[in-house]
């Protein structure tokens, strides 16, 4: 068999700055296990530290993400573009003339003022990423290249549902809210607030996670 003849692998991404990584983002990611299958889908984030909006380092969101319950660790990969995940591709061998890398963005994100909008450049080529939904029939590989005008390849966006919990006996909002309400909390009510967005960690786990919080968030 040749190498071309190798059907397309297609792995699913899901990308963010997780600052905290927590139960919303941990379901989120398994809805996105759920529809490309838990052996291909990942989650990418960097290790970018710039206090206070994104005070953890990548070594503190993989002890948050392994506490969530959402993956082991063994599919998470330190990014410096998380979009633009060079490390993965390199370690799972993809080729950007065959392979398909698909995004998971919460509903949030694609509503009122878009992360993604899919419009032309300025100068007319087609943007790289384009939605899942509607082109998920004839994919195109990963390759961000141009020529002539034309992408030689694309990445898919695939929406995901937001996904609503409660912290301290409040409706979860954004990471910045949940870091707010734990830098002004008591002892009492930071404890909680481990407690809600790792319900499935241990105690031991928790304890982790709440003194990281405690070193980053004062």
């Amino acid at each position: 068999m040749k190498i071309k003849d190798l059907q397309a692998r297609i792995v699913a991404v899901y990308a963010g700055r997780f600052h905290p990584f927590h139960l919303g983002h941990a379901l989120a990611f398994k809805e996105l296990q759920a529809k490309f299958g838990a052996a291909n889908t990942y989650i990418a984030t960097s290790g970018k530290i710039e206090p206070p909006k994104s005070p953890f380092s990548f070594d503190e969101k993989l002890k948050m993400i392994v506490a969530s319950g959402a993956d082991s660790g063994s599919h998470v990969v330190e990014e410096i573009t998380p979009y633009s995940p060079m490390e993965l591709t390199q370690q799972l061998g993809l080729d950007p003339d065959r392979d398909i890398l698909v995004f998971g963005v919460g509903g949030k994100d694609m509503a009122e003022d878009p992360r993604f909008r899919f419009t032309p450049l300025k100068n007319g080529t087609a943007s790289y990423f384009q939605p899942y939904a509607g082109n998920e029939n004839h994919l195109q590989p990963f390759n961000n290249a141009v020529d002539n005008g034309q992408r030689l390849g694309h990445g898919y966006i695939y929406k995901l549902n937001d996904y609503k919990f409660k912290v301290a006996g409040q409706n979860a909002g954004s990471a910045s809210e949940i870091r707010s309400r734990f830098t002004a909390g008591n002892q009492q009510l930071r404890m909680q607030i481990i407690s809600d967005l790792y319900p499935q960690a241990s105690a031991a786990e928790k304890k982790q996670i709440f003194n990281i919080f405690v070193k980053k968030l004062g």
